[in-house]
Parts: structure tokens; sequence; C-alpha cells
């Protein structure tokens, strides 16, 4: 799915608390602790991103309770390593999808 169709459906449910960016996972060029919730949807695991950056960026752009989510459909790849830096920790899974809160 594109960026325009979610953010269209997200507009067709009159959904006004979210905003749909197609960024670089690792350099967002987006506000510090801006957002109370992100989801990387198939960007985890990808031999391209470094998983130290990718971490520090989700870390700066989450607010201070905010929740990392990490839909991915790699079955070799272990989510416990976002919480290898000590920045997130693992709250579980849920349909594929892994979540971790931001550590301060």
């Amino acid at each position: 799915m594109s960026v325009e169709e979610i953010a269209k459906k997200i507009n067709n449910l009159n959904i006004t608390n979210v905003k749909v960016a197609l960024t670089d996972a690792q350099h967002a060029g987006l506000a510090n602790a801006s957002f109370d919730l992100i989801l990387l949807y198939g960007v985890v695991p990808a031999l391209v991103i470094s998983m130290k950056q990718l971490n520090k960026e989700m870390h700066r752009l989450l607010k201070s309770a905010g929740i990392l989510a990490v839909w991915t459909f790699a079955p070799f790849w272990p989510p416990k390593t976002i919480t290898k830096n000590y920045l997130f920790s693992y709250l579980g899974e849920n349909d594929g999808v892994h979540k971790f809160k931001r550590r301060k």
C-alpha cells in the first residue's frame, strides 16, 4: 500500500490525529519528541539499515512514553534486537506487530 493510499484512507475515515510520512527512517528530519507512536511497516530488518542509527532516530522522534511498533514479515529476525542498546523495552507481539516502549 502506498503512502498516498494510506493518507486517503485516513482522510476518508476523518482521522485527524495521524500524520502519514514517507521519510528515511534513519534520518527522518522531523522534530524531536513529536510522536506518541511510530509504526515501522516492512522496514526491519533491511540490509541497508543500521539498527543502531534506526533505534537512535526512533528514540529521538518519540515522546518520553512513546511506543515504537514494528511490523515485519521476517521470521528469522529476532525483534528483541531493538532492545540491545537499551533505548527501548520490549512490550510484546500481537498479530505480527512487535511493540517497544521508549526508555528515557
